[in-house]
């Protein structure tokens, strides 16, 4: 199987929002500073003032970091390197992924990939918790070939 296409903007933004939305750091930040902006407004009445509104400042920015921190890091990581995202010519085989790309020619046997994930608008094959690969399903020509491309990857990558 053959695939051609140019990761987007939009396909990036998508890949970093999923790899945060599943993010244990991410929960425990968005709890600690729900915690702290609650114990600043009701402590505010007892302690200095300055204090109160520092805690209730804090807390307020670290919800708002976990809120727009994907897309700080896909401006930070798409725009600054926007010549590794170009046009690419993928070539899916039984020995594994070749791919022609702005960077060069690349082959990764499937032994190399640690999970496979799918997304609404994307394949991704990950070869670390953090390097992967992505494939958006607006490159298939129908249905049923995004179906086989899924059948065969998820028969030889784990599924997570």
């Amino acid at each position: 199987m053959q695939l051609e296409y140019a990761i987007t903007a939009a396909d990036h933004l998508d890949s970093m929002k999923d790899r945060y939305r599943r993010s244990l750091r991410r929960l425990i930040m968005i709890f600690m500073g729900l915690f702290l902006l609650l114990m600043g407004i009701a402590l505010y009445p007892y302690f200095e003032r300055s204090w109160s509104v520092l805690e209730i400042g804090l807390s307020l920015w670290i919800l708002a970091l976990q809120l727009f921190l994907p897309r700080i890091v896909h401006w930070r990581v798409y725009y600054r390197n926007r010549e590794i995202f170009g046009p690419r010519k993928l070539n899916i085989s039984d020995a594994g992924i070749l791919s022609d790309g702005p960077q060069g020619r690349i082959e990764t046997p499937w032994s190399r990939y640690v999970r496979f994930r799918e997304t609404k608008r994307l394949f991704m094959l990950y070869l670390s918790n953090d390097v992967k690969g992505i494939i958006p399903k607006r490159v298939f020509q129908d249905a049923s070939q995004m179906d086989s491309f899924r059948n065969f990857v998820s028969a030889r990558v784990p599924l997570k």
